[in-house]
């Protein structure tokens, strides 16, 4: 617990400590420990608080607070799941740095979180992760005006939709650009900042398709793929550092990318997801978060995302029936008309 405590910290602490023991009996054991507590003791070996039996809920809270007045760096912040991420961390009193390519939604994104979170500090960048200069040289500024960066979230993301035999190499090489070498060109620009940091944390934004590859999404599915095997990686060297990583694989999700995706998949895509239930994106971000406080590596957002992964590990013959029978079905069904 020691590895969490800010002296700021342990005075807003040490002041709901006190307000908390001002209802209990001199007899309780917690009101005694507690009570023979001052300050200074508590920022010295803040682990006593464990001797009081609200310890654990204290514990989780604190775990939370690390994040107050810390700079929190997100891609792809301008709408959807990137400026719900934000939202949440805004609501941990973080200072956010927002990164996108249009400039005009992140200034919409900054007035919209500035307006739930008044007082905390947003700043906005327009820029782009595919081009490993431009997202260095935003980085870089970021860190050397601001102080560094504690966390770095990877959420920008294009979609990617058809068959194989219709796309083009470049669309293949521009998909995985932004959504796989973005990620890696802006860890790599951040890294040696958030090394600096205390129990600093990197974040990835992938995708169910990043463990279930399905017709339609040649181009993306594999460039999500590339993004887990990247964050397992990391996770294993982050640790020598004591920085946290964590992964979250949403599900269809109500996004701008998700209207544009309904519209133009495959009809095959529509008989796949058609039973599956949309999440919103503050529901996947307010879980990413959950997890990026509690530095837990993976984040599977429902329970139809868990059956599909379990099944694909564990019985994947299974897998690719259903899935191949429920394909098969809705071309028979289409080609009757």
């Amino acid at each position: 617990m020691s590895c969490y405590v800010k002296p700021i910290q342990c005075k807003e602490l040490y002041e709901k400590l006190t307000r908390m023991t001002s209802t209990l009996t001199h007899s309780h054991a917690g009101f005694r420990i507690v009570r023979g507590l001052n300050l200074t003791a508590l920022e010295r070996c803040p682990w006593l608080l464990y001797f009081a039996p609200w310890g654990l809920n204290l514990h989780k809270e604190f775990k939370i607070n690390r994040f107050l007045g810390k700079n929190i760096l997100i891609t792809g912040a301008s709408s959807g799941i990137g400026q719900d991420i934000a939202m949440e961390f805004g609501k941990l009193g973080a200072n956010l740095y927002l990164i996108a390519r249009d400039s005009q939604k992140l200034q919409n994104a900054s007035a919209k979180l500035q307006e739930k979170n008044p007082g905390i500090t947003i700043k906005v960048f327009s820029s782009d992760v595919s081009h490993p200069e431009k997202i260095q040289k935003t980085i870089q500024e970021i860190a050397d005006r601001e102080g560094g960066i504690h966390t770095l979230i990877n959420n920008a993301g294009i979609l990617g939709l058809g068959l194989f035999e219709s796309n083009t190499l470049e669309n293949f090489k521009k998909v995985m650009e932004t959504n796989y070498f973005g990620a890696v060109y802006a860890t790599q620009a951040a890294w040696p900042y958030i090394k600096k940091s205390t129990n600093g944390h990197i974040g990835f934004v992938s995708s169910v398709a990043g463990y279930s590859g399905l017709i339609g999404y040649s181009t993306y599915s594999p460039t999500k793929f590339a993004l887990t095997g990247f964050a397992e990686c990391l996770r294993m060297e982050a640790r020598d550092y004591g920085i946290g990583v964590t992964i979250v694989f949403p599900p269809d999700t109500k996004t701008p990318m998700l209207e544009y995706e309904q519209i133009h998949t495959l009809p095959e895509c529509k008989a796949l997801s058609k039973n599956a239930k949309v999440m919103t994106s503050s529901a996947v971000a307010q879980k990413f978060v959950q997890a990026i406080v509690q530095r837990q590596f993976e984040v599977v957002c429902n329970i139809e995302s868990k059956i599909v992964r379990i099944m694909r590990v564990l019985c994947p013959g299974v897998y690719f029936k259903m899935v191949d029978g429920i394909v098969d079905k809705d071309r028979k069904k289409r080609n009757k008309k």
